[in-house]
């Protein structure tokens, strides 16, 4: 399905669709099996697949994994065709860490023309990842 404009003109993502698949990450923090039970018992009772990488696990002091592998996780889910949607396990301050590792900041740079920076879902990624504080004229 394709992306959508809403009033605005701004582009949106289409709505998601039973049967699609949502990659569960940890950006920042780690979180037990036990923990994330409940999300993903919710996921497939909308009737969604989810996909937990394995890093959201892994304990590296506080974070969930090394910078890099965070970013990695991250970055993996975000390329994957079939991941329809992106959540996170558990946000915090290691998710700032990985603002210039990932690759929508270069193309957030590249396309900036393009983006409308008054459209709700702009400020969701501006909230959630910080990207438009790294991009540099």
């Amino acid at each position: 399905m394709k992306s959508r404009k809403n009033a605005k003109g701004m582009k949106t993502p289409p709505f998601l669709r039973p049967g699609d698949r949502i990659a569960i990450v940890a950006p920042a923090r780690w979180v037990t099996k036990e923990q994330i039970a409940p999300a993903l018992a919710t996921i497939e009772q909308w009737g969604f697949e989810s996909v937990v990488y394995t890093q959201v696990y892994k304990k590296n002091h506080q974070f969930a994994g090394s910078d890099v592998a965070r970013a990695s996780a991250l970055q993996k889910a975000l390329d994957d065709p079939s991941v329809k949607a992106v959540v996170f396990a558990r946000g915090g301050y290691g998710t700032c860490l990985l603002y210039t590792s990932l690759l929508p900041i270069p193309i957030a740079v590249k396309e900036r023309k393009k983006i409308n920076v008054n459209g709700e879902l702009w400020w969701d990624v501006v909230q959630t990842t910080g990207q438009p504080f790294s991009m540099k004229n």
